[in-house]
This record gives structure tokens, sequence and C-alpha cells, in this order.
């Protein structure tokens, strides 16, 4: 998986919405989450105003409250009846946006309130695999605590393992590893998440994949 392909499981999470790609016509409560202005999103909200209405790539209020970390504004739509698991058009949800944040306390208030640890985009990545691609420990642990699973592989078989040692995250691996991820799971290339560390060169991260019993022709799916 190229540098390309990640860029383009990160665009399909709907996580580069830019301030700057939201018509004013999306409505008052998108703008007012986006400023953080809480009086305002609870005057709306008491007023009827549609709290799943969706902005650009059906990005929701609540993926907008996720995208600029506001905990009291989530608690607020997901009380008022906001669908925690809503997904944009590439399938993305609030918990993947602030899982790459690295939002730990968001993602535990999420999960908390109901959010699904495991819904997959369109490139198949899940929220684990987003917080391990960025090396969000904080966020790694809080999602496991939550169920996450561990060894979910996205479209290209790639698991959370595999993001965290492509992008050079030790800690982030040695912590899946500790908390049982497979690492004898393949990609679909037939790769090894040892044989990526090998291609980025990483002794710390090869011997710790070495340490953990994976043999050099592993060949488990």
């Amino acid at each position: 998986m190229n540098n390309r392909t990640i860029k383009r499981l990160i665009l399909l999470a709907g996580l580069l919405v830019s301030t700057g790609m939201l018509p004013a016509e999306a409505g008052d409560l998108i703008s007012s989450v986006r400023q953080g202005d809480t009086a305002s999103v609870r005057q709306l909200i008491e007023s009827g105003a549609d709290f799943n209405q969706a902005g650009p790539y059906g990005t929701t209020p609540l993926m907008f409250a996720a995208m600029y970390g506001w905990q009291d504004i989530a608690q607020m739509l997901i009380s008022a009846g906001a669908d925690i698991n809503a997904r944009n058009q590439d399938n993305g949800t609030a918990l993947m946006i602030a899982a790459h944040k690295g939002n730990a306390a968001l993602v535990r208030q999420l999960l908390s309130l109901g959010a699904t640890p495991d819904i997959k985009n369109r490139s198949g990545a899940t929220a684990l695999m987003l917080a391990a691609h960025r090396g969000h420990v904080a966020t790694v642990q809080t999602l496991l605590a939550g169920g996450a699973d561990i060894n979910a592989q996205d479209l290209g078989g790639w698991t959370p393992l595999f993001f965290a040692v492509n992008e050079d995250h030790r800690q982030v691996a040695k912590l899946l590893l500790e908390a049982g991820a497979n690492p004898r799971l393949l990609a679909k290339d037939g790769s090894s998440a040892l044989e990526l560390a090998k291609r980025q060169n990483d002794p710390v991260l090869i011997q710790l994949l070495q340490r953990w019993g994976v043999p050099e022709e592993a060949r488990e799916n």
C-alpha cells in the first residue's frame, strides 16, 4: 500500500472537509457546531432544527462536533437523538473522525453512548486503523477497551498493526501485539507486518515482531 493509497484512505474517512468547503446554505446548526457555540446549538435543537442534517460529503453536525473536538455539543446532539453511527458519503463516522484526531476523551464518550467501533469506510478501514495510522496511543487503548476488533482487515488486508508498522509507530505496534494482535495475518498481496517493517528498515520493529514469534515465511490468513 503506497502513500497515495494511504491518503485516499484518510480522505475516504471523510476527515478532510475543510472549513472553506461548507456553503452558507448548509444550515445554521452546522455553522453553530463548527463555531462551538453551545448556546446557539441548544436553542436551534429546541426550536426543531434537524440534528441529522448533512452538509458537504454527507457530514452531519455530530461529525463536525467530532472534527472540532466539541464534547459538550456532541453530548447535546446525541441526547437530542442525533444518529451516533451516521455515515457520510464515504462511510465515515463521527467515531472515525475523533479517532483520527486522537481525541481519546471524545472516542470514549462516543463509545459509551453507543458508537459502533468496527464500522468500515469504503476502503475497509476502521476507527482503530485510523488511530493506529496516526500513532495515537491513548486513542488506540480506548478503542481496544471499547471492543474494537484488533485484527480487522481493510480491503487491502491491512490490520491496525500494519498501519502502525507502516508509520513506524513503535509504541502503538507494541501495544497492539500485547493486546492480542495477530502478527501472522497477511495483506492481500501476501506481505506480512514483519516484511513491511523490513521494507521500512526499522530494526526496533523488526526485533519486536520477531520477538513475538513471527516466522520469516508467515503464511497464515
